[in-house]
């Protein structure tokens, strides 16, 4: 149990309209990424924007084995669809997208990028 919980900094406010994504980009973001090795999830383009399929089991980010619509704030930091509006921003190194993590801010969960 914490004794206290920290302060976390602030989130970038949402944008009042849109954000476009370069078709390109969208494809490089699309994938299947790994949070534990008993749990994946599936990052799909549909049309000009995103979705995520969580993992099989429900958990406190995505509803069980069901896709959730990502909003774009930015190149590369996106909203899940829902009440809480927790945050994934995508990494790269080198023009690579290597993974992501969820709430970047805080309490970070990382999940790496899947190269089949």
């Amino acid at each position: 149990v914490l004794a206290s919980v920290p302060e976390l900094p602030e989130r970038a406010p949402m944008p009042d309209e849109p954000v476009q994504i370069a078709s390109e980009r969208l494809d490089a973001l699309a994938g299947d990424y790994e949070l534990s090795p008993w749990s994946r999830m599936t990052v799909s383009r549909v049309d000009d924007r995103l979705e995520v399929r969580g993992p099989e089991m429900r958990n406190l980010y995505f509803p069980a084995d069901e896709a959730v619509e990502l909003t774009a704030i930015s190149d590369e930091e996106f909203v899940i669809e829902g009440k809480r509006g927790d945050r994934i921003r995508f990494e790269d190194e080198a023009g690579v997208v290597t993974g992501l993590v969820i709430n970047p801010e805080g309490w970070p969960v990382r999940a790496s990028r899947i190269r089949e």
